[in-house]
């Protein structure tokens, strides 16, 4: 991120999460809320609109996040999959576009080399390392969805988006964004001096 996109961000209290979910991501995330610590932990608004990507990352966005003093209302403008998902749990409020999409699965890694798989003992430490992290995820949505792990591993083995009416049924997000939303954000009544 540029310093004057960082700066514009932290001035107007956003944090976008758009993109694939990656180091870079974290970086960004992680400066911006360094930033916004600096003046006092302001309440902001993150942006959300990912394809997911790496876990381990998502974890540590949503840790960023979730352990942000100021209120943070999560909006997802067209899509939140996979650690995208996750890591809207970590806001306090959570809006979905009406025709944004949810999805939620099991974790998976795609770059798990053939060595691995012909060494027990490294196939075993990737099988614990993916069980840890899915239980991490589980952890998460049971705490925002209030849904069993039963229902949860149900609605992953699917591996279907999920519309904004059926996401906030299940819990994933509180409720529909407006136009009123967006204009409280980005057009901001002019100060009364």
């Amino acid at each position: 991120m540029r310093p004057d996109e960082k700066k514009l961000c932290i001035a107007k209290r956003i944090v976008p999460i758009i993109g694939k979910i990656d180091n870079e991501r974290f970086t960004n995330v992680g400066e911006l809320i360094e930033g916004l610590l600096m003046i006092g932990a302001p309440d902001i608004m993150a942006i959300i609109s990912s394809g997911g990507g790496n876990v381990a990352v998502g974890l540590d966005i949503f840790d960023l996040l979730k352990t942000y003093p100021g209120k943070i209302t999560g909006v997802v403008y067209r899509q939140a999959d996979s650690m995208a998902a996750v890591i809207l749990q970590a806001c306090e409020e959570r809006c979905c576009a009406k025709h944004a999409k949810i999805l939620i699965h099991h974790v998976f890694r795609d770059n798990v080399s053939l060595d691995t798989f012909e060494s027990p003992q490294k196939l075993k430490r990737v099988v614990a390392k993916l069980r840890n992290d899915q239980m991490s995820i589980y952890n998460i949505l049971i705490s925002r969805t209030n849904k069993t792990i039963r229902e949860l591993k149900a609605v992953c083995r699917k591996e279907e988006p999920m519309a904004a009416d059926q996401v906030i049924e299940f819990g994933l997000a509180d409720r529909i964004l407006t136009r009123d939303d967006m204009t409280k954000w980005f057009r901001p009544a002019p100060s009364q001096n």
